[in-house]
């Protein structure tokens, strides 16, 4: 499926829905919208109109943020135990979600751009300055319609 999102360069942010905030993003950002409908589960075709899930879309970011802040912890913890974390390591990242099986290969700016739209859910959703970091013009805009969507609900 590509997905062509309403275009919303002519529209102002919409104010007090959550939800109205993400597709307002996504109509104005199309490789935002691309990066989305990589995500199993997370852009659908309801009654001929695109819907997206941003509850999949968090819960993936937030099993994604857990499985690699995981990792992270046995390197520095299991270190002692040098055959503890091959193991571990060889068992691989055990991702729930189908939404973070998606998101695992993807490139740190890739999910980064995500995050943002994931936090027009109700889960609440890591998003740090420094995932924003060598953004192009593309994603430097996201973050500037992302600010004035967030002003705006």
């Amino acid at each position: 499926m590509t997905s062509t999102w309403p275009d919303m360069h002519d529209l102002d942010p919409p104010a007090d829905d959550l939800y109205r905030s993400a597709t307002w993003l996504l109509g104005r950002h199309p490789q935002l919208a691309q990066l989305a409908e990589r995500v199993v589960g997370v852009v659908a075709v309801e009654a001929g109109e695109l819907e997206v899930d941003l509850q999949a879309l968090a819960e993936g970011l937030a099993d994604l943020d857990a499985t690699f802040g995981a990792t992270t912890n046995a390197r520095t913890h299991l270190s002692v135990a040098r055959t503890d974390y091959e193991a571990w390591v060889d068992a691989g990242p055990q991702l729930g979600t189908p939404a973070a099986r998606c998101m695992a290969p993807m490139s740190r700016s890739e999910v980064s751009r995500l995050r943002p739209l994931a936090a027009f859910s109700s889960t609440r959703v890591g998003l740090r300055v420094g995932d924003l970091g060598g953004f192009d013009d593309a994603g430097h805009a996201l973050v500037v319609d992302w600010c004035l969507a967030v002003v705006a609900a």
